[in-house]
């Protein structure tokens, strides 16, 4: 019965996590659609001020590009000795080495170049929208219509989008994929007209309270989700699967925000674990290695420097054995506290609120219960794909309080 797929509400998750509090946890919309009116969840995803985002992320021109690199050689005048030339010689081939670039700089100049490629290429953001209430009127009407309502909407975008991808009938999309997401929805929907419409040229960002290009909102998503904070398969995959999804674009620059921050710290976390257990190992050695020397030496002398050393090595060991069980007994208790409560991991979470808006990757050839078994294999898969890479799930701290 674990494994059964439930399909409530627009919402894969296993059956464990399927119930009705679940789909308020994961909504996110201030708007309040039908079927949720936001939760817990919403203020996690939301209380990011400015500080989520570089300052300069959504300049209205791009930044300037990086300086070269110094010169990696100096070139010296001849000399007139031997004794000079070699000296000359070994300032000569030392190479300048460059300043560490910070994580920002890099998504700088990748928005940079993101952002002027898509303007070249045209691979903006787009939504596909059912038009078949509108009848016989006109496409290009309809179109027009559309895209001047989204664009009056100004603040009101994510909510209004955000209600619009709840009910169901538009979808986000991209003008590389939009052709064969429209011919996808039509054999899905069959008798349903869609169409693709563009997202206003500016749009609103919450996170800075501030109007925005959509070209550079995009750049920087496209720039976030191509940073795998240091080539883990999960944070790569989970950002991959929340590109697609119909959600709009502030949230998706919020949660890619997010999932960088509970990489960053799972990966801390599995560090520190991984350090006292090398440090348990290295001192247990280090003890079998001085105990060998002490049962074999003759001399006073060394038998005593052996048995003082031994004597700190152990009291090291019994140092770093005590820092690895706090570690395992803290973890250990997070885990169980987490299912006493049955709560959800915030992985999870994220997979929910993103594989419940994916319909545009449900094949033609899939039925509604195919397509939701294969969006909870996709979800299970990343989780035991997170819990390979860092040990463990990630947890609010209200869950674990």
């Amino acid at each position: 019965a674990a494994e059964i797929t439930a399909f409530t509400m627009g919402t894969v998750l296993p059956a464990g996590c399927a119930r009705a509090e679940l789909f308020k946890l994961t909504t996110l919309s201030r708007a309040a659609p039908a079927g949720g009116g936001g939760g817990k969840l919403d203020a996690w995803a939301r209380r990011r001020s400015a500080a989520l985002i570089d300052h300069d992320a959504f300049s209205a021109t791009p930044p300037p590009a990086a300086a070269p690199p110094p010169a990696t050689a100096t070139a010296t005048p001849p000399c007139d000795s031997w004794e000079d030339a070699d000296a000359d010689d070994d300032a000569r081939w030392k190479l300048a080495v460059p300043a560490p670039v910070s994580a920002a700089a890099r998504r700088r100049e990748f928005r940079s170049r993101t952002a002027a490629q898509l303007q070249q290429d045209g691979d903006l953001p787009v939504l596909l929208v059912n038009t078949t209430v509108y009848g016989d009127e006109d496409e290009a009407h309809i179109r027009l219509d559309l895209f001047e309502e989204l664009s009056r909407a100004r603040e009101e975008l994510d909510a209004r989008l955000d209600e619009l991808f709840e009910r169901g009938g538009t979808y986000h999309s991209t003008h590389a994929t939009a052709h064969r997401d429209l011919e996808r929805l039509r054999a899905i929907f069959p008798g349903q007209r869609y169409m693709a419409v563009d997202y206003p040229e500016v749009i609103y960002v919450e996170q800075r309270a501030e109007m925005a290009r959509t070209s550079l909102v995009w750049a920087e998503i496209e720039a976030r989700a191509q940073d795998d904070c240091g080539g883990w398969p999960s944070v790569r995959e989970l950002k991959q699967w929340l590109c697609l999804c119909s959600r709009p674009l502030s949230w998706k620059l919020a949660i890619l925000e997010e999932i960088d921050m509970l990489a960053a710290r799972e990966e801390l976390a599995a560090l520190e674990r991984s350090e006292s257990i090398e440090q348990v190992e290295a001192l247990t050695q280090l003890a079998e290695e001085v105990t060998a020397i002490l049962e074999s030496a003759e001399d006073d002398e060394l038998r005593h420097a052996c048995e003082a050393r031994l004597d700190d090595i152990q009291a090291s060991l019994e140092a770093a054995r005590a820092h690895f069980d706090e570690l395992r007994r803290d973890q250990d208790l997070a885990a169980q506290r987490a299912k006493d409560r049955n709560a959800a991991s915030l992985v999870d979470l994220i997979l929910a609120m993103v594989m419940q808006r994916c319909t545009t990757q449900r094949a033609t050839n899939e039925s509604e219960e195919q397509f939701a078994a294969r969006m909870l294999d996709e979800h299970q898969a990343i989780v035991a794909l997170w819990q390979g890479d860092f040990g463990r799930l990630p947890y609010s701290a209200d869950d674990l309080a």
